[in-house]
């Protein structure tokens, strides 16, 4: 999941390696990575209001997007 919050913008940028490494493993292991990041974030990165109650948790939209 995305980094949520002022306080950590600062890890957005470092987990995207890992997000990609994750991937490899999962498509190297028949698993499906589903990558929400491009689906619940704006423009500048943070998830966008209509997928959160309070910035931090998944709305009911937020959670049908996790779903596929």
């Amino acid at each position: 999941f995305p980094v949520r919050g002022e306080k950590y913008a600062r890890l957005r940028e470092p987990i995207l390696p890992w997000n990609e490494l994750l991937r490899g493993i999962a498509e190297r292991n028949g698993a499906t990575y589903l990558d929400v990041h491009a689906q619940l974030l704006d423009e500048e990165g943070f998830v966008k209001p209509e997928f959160t109650s309070d910035g931090l948790h998944l709305s009911a939209k937020g959670y049908a997007v996790w779903a596929g």
